[in-house]
């Protein structure tokens, strides 16, 4: 899909595994930047990114990486991007805006914020809903953004140009952008995208209670094995994802705690109307996400 004319002239992206990877190579599949950098620790792999034709250019200085930048997009695991977006602030020029992708947003932002050398350049945090269970810049598609809705988080001291710029990059690349406070997007985050990991790994613990490991392993279903893909994804990322937003978690986890006691009473019960209408209302609710969101659609879910 072309563009009419570059949009950005030097983006940077921190960290080029799925995420980054596939940024670069939706930014340079549709020309929308002059030059897509990459930076980071390894420079045989930020190489192999550039033959992959994610990048224009790379290197393993931040200073490098820096200078000119129009948009800097930081791409690491959650614990890692305030100290990481501070370190770029402190070396872009005035007119650059950062933004991130990461999980979670109040403790994010409210360090950077804090801390960010003002007047100069300006954060505006991101977190695009969209991903694998895979990892690394080998995983990257240049589709992975397009029908995701791209959550963007201002605060009362984002000037509206960050945000306007942040939008239009998610935007040119196929997000749906939403406009969340930060303490908003971790209420909701918990519910669409935290909760459901953790429940895919508490999913795998219950059947590991059946001692039967043979025949119990012969019997895991297509279902159980879609319900807990994400159980694969990194570990060390999503245990910091969740200890940064550990009371919105926690209180998600209340309800679907509730939810299943619901369910767990209806069974004892022999309740098989209530059962019905339990499960009946899942289903709607499950069939109307799948009509209403452009990413389900596009990913097939049904």
């Amino acid at each position: 899909m072309g563009v009419e004319a570059v949009m950005f002239e030097k983006v940077v992206i921190y960290g080029v595994g799925l995420m980054g990877g596939s940024l670069g190579l939706a930014l340079r599949e549709r020309s929308l930047a002059e030059s897509v950098w990459g930076v980071g620790r390894h420079y045989e792999r930020l190489k192999e990114a550039k033959k992959a034709g994610i990048l224009t250019d790379f290197t393993i200085n931040r200073k490098e990486a820096a200078e000119g930048a129009e948009v800097i997009v930081v791409c690491l695991p959650v614990r890692q991007i305030p100290d990481a977006v501070l370190g770029m602030a402190a070396l872009a020029p005035d007119r650059a805006i950062l933004t991130d992708v990461g999980s979670t947003k109040a403790e994010i932002v409210g360090r950077i914020e804090e801390e960010i050398r003002r007047p100069g350049t300006e954060f505006v945090g991101s977190h695009p809903m969209c991903g694998s269970e895979q990892s690394g810049f080998v995983a990257a598609m240049p589709t992975l953004y397009q029908d995701a809705t791209c959550v963007v988080t201002p605060t009362t001291q984002t000037p509206p140009e960050a945000v306007r710029k942040i939008t239009a990059l998610w935007e040119s690349v196929g997000g749906r952008v939403l406009i969340l406070d930060p303490l908003e997007h971790d209420r909701l985050a918990a519910r669409t995208s935290h909760v459901p990991r953790s429940a895919a790994a508490a999913l795998c613990h219950a059947l590991e209670r059946e001692m039967d490991a043979e025949k119990r392993d012969l019997m895991v279903s297509t279902g159980f094995l879609g319900a807990t893909r994400t159980a694969a994804s990194d570990v060390e990322n999503w245990c910091d994802i969740l200890l940064t937003n550990a009371d919105p978690v926690l209180d998600a986890l209340g309800d679907l705690q509730g939810a299943l006691s619901v369910l767990r009473g209806l069974l004892a019960e022999r309740n098989a109307d209530g059962l019905r209408e339990w499960l009946a209302e899942g289903a709607g609710i499950r069939a109307r996400l799948a009509e209403q969101l452009p990413i389900a659609r596009k990913n097939q879910v049904s």
